[in-house]
């Protein structure tokens, strides 16, 4: 296996065969899809994969064909008397327990290289809810019949889920083919993942909105031409969620949270809050964090019907067809400078907050939409009366999408790094 990064940062995988084994483990249910599922790991092994069939039926019994049987799935998931018991749904939640608990111990013994599963509505929702307890980078397949509410099954994971077009409900040529297709995926995923590929030692996280592109950009560039691995994430909820899943991982070294926007969506009401654990992550674990104010003059909806009546007298704009940003008021402003700051507070790393005088979006340069030097003022001022004396707040008469603003971020994130790392060594 070898590694080639080109000038333009990208990363080429000249993928060989070792012989290494891949450990595959498949989450099935053998009482109602005993068929599919042999076809799935005859698949599996012919591309030179080692399977651990876990049976999650919530029917208990010791079936011969499975590696984990569903008996010992309900005494781990909690069962009384090793039967999950109770209606489909407690079934299905004591099975998840102990097909959750299976994995990670399967995980940490490295015996767990990909894991796929497959079925409908509530097999994905138990393979799935499994799944999301292993680490991004773990490959993770769904053959599902769902096609409808994915977020949910996918959560701020990295699950790939393959509709299944046919019911898995005996196989049938396309079935057989869908199922032939998601076995070569999961272990191609499970060989890429197996790779050479190093990580490296300088990973800051970034992220941007629509309306803080050009910023996000300009900064990306600068810290990239100073040596930083830089990952971009989109302040859209799931982006949040995931970002802060990665940083308690220790993927990443330090973060520039241009965008913290996703703050707004929380305390205001929005559709792409993050959580109440937004900016915590970090702070946790004494990461260096810069941090903007980027997209906090605007909390998301949907399409204009999604809008909650009390909020329909407000300042809008139609960003697409089904998304609607609203313009934050003085009040709300106030109250997110405070949130923003009681953040930072909790921190254990150096952190600065940089306000930029002239906008926050796109929308809010002079002259646009959601132009408002009052609820900036009074964003500004909600942080600055809440921060720690030990974080600075400083403030740059410039746009939020000027790259002398991302040179002033990209320096300071510069210096507080090496800082540390200087002071660790």
């Amino acid at each position: 296996m070898s590694v080639v990064r080109d000038p333009k940062s990208v990363y080429i995988l000249a993928m060989d065969d070792d012989g290494r084994d891949l450990e595959i483990v498949v989450i099935g249910t053998l009482d109602t899809k005993l068929q599919e599922f042999t076809l799935l790991r005859s698949e599996l092994e012919a591309a030179g994969a080692h399977v651990t069939v876990v049976d999650a039926s919530t029917t208990v019994h010791d079936h011969p064909a499975a590696d984990i049987t569903s008996r010992e799935l309900a005494t781990r998931g909690g069962a009384v008397g090793a039967s999950p018991g109770g209606d489909r749904a407690s079934a299905l939640a004591t099975t998840s327990r102990g097909v959750t608990e299976i994995l990670e111990q399967l995980h940490a013994e490295g015996r767990v290289h990909g894991v796929i599963g497959m079925g409908g509505s509530g097999n994905t929702e138990l393979a799935t809810s499994a799944m999301r307890a292993l680490p991004i980078g773990v490959p993770k397949v769904m053959l599902s019949t769902a096609s409808r509410g994915v977020a949910a099954f996918i959560g701020n994971s990295d699950i790939t889920l393959i509709h299944s077009v046919t019911d898995i409900a005996g196989v049938n040529y396309l079935l057989a083919r869908q199922i032939a297709q998601s076995a070569a995926a999961v272990v191609a995923m499970a060989r890429a993942a197996s790779s050479t590929l190093t990580r490296p030692s300088r990973i800051v996280a970034l992220t941007m909105f629509g309306i803080t592109t050009p910023g996000a950009d300009a900064l990306a560039s600068d810290l990239r031409d100073r040596g930083y691995e830089v990952l971009v994430f989109h302040a859209n909820g799931s982006g949040g969620r995931a970002l802060e899943q990665l940083i308690a991982e220790g993927v990443v070294d330090a973060v520039v949270d241009l965008t913290p926007t996703e703050l707004a969506d929380e305390l205001v009401g929005g559709h792409r809050s993050a959580g109440p654990d937004r900016l915590s992550a970090a702070g946790r674990l004494g990461l260096p964090q810069v941090l903007s104010l980027g997209g906090l003059d605007v909390v998301n909806f949907g399409a204009v019907e999604s809008i909650p009546p009390h909020f329909r007298g407000r300042q809008l704009y139609g960003h697409a067809s089904s998304s609607t940003l609203m313009r934050t008021n003085v009040r709300e402003s106030a109250a997110i400078g405070r949130l923003l700051a009681e953040k930072l507070n909790e921190s254990h790393g150096p952190g600065a907050v940089y306000a930029p005088l002239q906008g926050l979006s796109s929308l809010g340069r002079a002259g646009n939409p959601f132009h408002d030097p009052a609820a900036d003022r009074a964003l500004i001022d909600g942080v600055r009366a809440h921060l720690d004396p030990r974080f600075d707040l400083i403030e740059i008469d410039a746009h939020i999408n000027d790259a002398s603003f991302a040179a002033a971020l990209a320096n300071r994130l510069d210096q507080m790094y090496k800082e540390k790392h200087d002071h660790s060594h």
